[in-house]
C-alpha cells in the first residue's frame, strides 16, 4: 500500500525522502518517466509506477543541467536500480515539452 508522503513543492530533499518511503513500502519502481512542462507550476515531473499499480509524481527531481535536482534524480535512480547515471541526466533535454526519457524504453 502506498505510504503517506510529504508535499514536495519542487524540493529535492523532500522528493528523496518520499522516494525512500516508497521503496520501503512498495519496492523499486517498474517504470520511470521524466516529463517536462515549462508552462506548468512544476516544470520537472518524474513519474514512477509500481508493481501493485501505485504511481507517484515527484516534483523535486530534475535533469538537463548540473544541479541539486539532477543529483537527486541520480540518487533516486541508484537507490532503485534504474540505469540512469548523473552524466546522462545532465545531458537530457529539458527544453522540449513532453516525455524526456523513460525506463524501460
Amino acid at each position: 500500500m502506498k505510504p503517506k508522503l510529504d508535499k514536495e513543492g519542487g524540493i529535492t530533499s523532500i522528493a528523496l525522502s518520499n522516494g525512500k518511503k516508497l521503496l520501503a513500502a512498495l519496492g523499486p519502481p517498474i517504470r520511470l518517466e521524466l516529463h517536462m512542462d515549462p508552462d506548468g507550476m512544476d516544470w520537472y515531473r518524474t513519474k514512477v509506477f509500481y508493481d501493485d499499480g501505485s504511481t507517484h509524481t515527484f516534483t523535486g527531481l530534475g535533469w538537463g543541467y548540473n544541479g541539486e535536482g539532477p543529483r537527486g534524480l541520480a540518487t533516486f535512480c541508484t537507490d532503485n536500480d534504474v540505469p540512469l547515471p548523473l552524466s546522462k541526466i545532465v545531458a537530457l533535454d529539458n527544453k522540449t515539452q513532453g516525455v524526456s526519457w523513460a525506463w524501460p524504453e
